[in-house]
């Protein structure tokens, strides 16, 4: 199961449609009992994001602040948002090259 909450904004429909496939994506690499959570919050002017997915396996997370780009373009958010991605990508695949099975 994966969920995304929003605090402080609304995003667009572009970023939520690709946050979501992202989190996608997130939850079929991770372990089969995983629970992928992403906050991403705007407060003081900064963007907030942080992920985490918890399973019986361990919590992978990753987390980080944007101060936003403004202008005609909102890329500043999936440049970040898929930042975050692929470190918990490279976490979870690490993981996967060290488990050992019973």
């Amino acid at each position: 199961m994966n969920m995304i909450t929003y605090q402080g904004f609304r995003p667009r429909l572009p970023f939520r449609h690709h946050a979501q496939q992202q989190l996608s994506r997130l939850s079929e690499r991770s372990p089969s009992d995983a629970l992928v959570q992403a906050d991403i919050a705007c407060e003081s002017g900064q963007f907030k994001f942080k992920v985490e997915v918890r399973s019986s396996q361990g919590v992978f997370k990753s987390s980080m602040a944007v101060i936003p780009e403004y202008g005609a373009s909102r890329t500043w958010q999936v440049k970040a948002f898929d930042k975050l991605m692929h470190e918990l990508f490279q976490q979870i695949s690490d993981w996967k090259m060290k488990r050992q099975f019973r």
